[in-house]
Order: structure tokens, then C-alpha cells, then sequence
């Protein structure tokens, strides 16, 4: 392939991801202005503490994977 036609098919998707994200910021401004909400970051752990069994059966089979016997239960209280 030469090198004219690969840097057009690279301009192609640069410029479409850059589409992508712009419509995808829009978007939020979009719902922060017509709801009238602040946007704040939840922090790291937020996605773990929603899917808090998900990300225990990803780390146990994480773990299987590497070789480890592992044995979960909930921590006492």
C-alpha cells in the first residue's frame, strides 16, 4: 500500500475519532445545562463499589490464572 493512501485512510480515523469525542462532550454539556447538575468526579473506586461482586469474580479468576488457589469469603465486620 503506498504511502499517500495509508496517511489519508490515518487522516480518516483521526479525524473521526476526534468527531467522536467532540459528540460525546457535547452530549454532556448538553444534560449538565439542561438538568442544571454539577459535574463531579465519583473517584477511582466508584465502579468497584457499584460491581463490587464483578470485580471479586475478576480478581479470583485473575488469580486462578496465575496459578493461585483462592478461597473468598466476606471480611468480619
Amino acid at each position: 500500500m503506498k504511502l499517500k493512501a495509508r496517511r489519508k485512510r490515518l487522516i480518516h480515523v483521526v479525524r473521526s475519532a476526534i468527531v467522536a469525542v467532540a459528540a460525546s462532550i457535547l452530549t454532556t454539556v448538553y444534560h449538565l445545562l439542561r438538568d442544571g447538575t454539577v459535574d463531579e468526579d465519583l473517584g477511582p473506586g466508584d465502579f468497584d463499589a457499584i460491581n463490587r461482586h464483578r470485580a471479586a469474580n475478576s480478581l479470583v479468576r485473575r488469580l486462578k490464572a496465575l496459578g493461585f488457589d483462592v478461597d473468598v469469603r466476606p471480611a468480619a465486620a
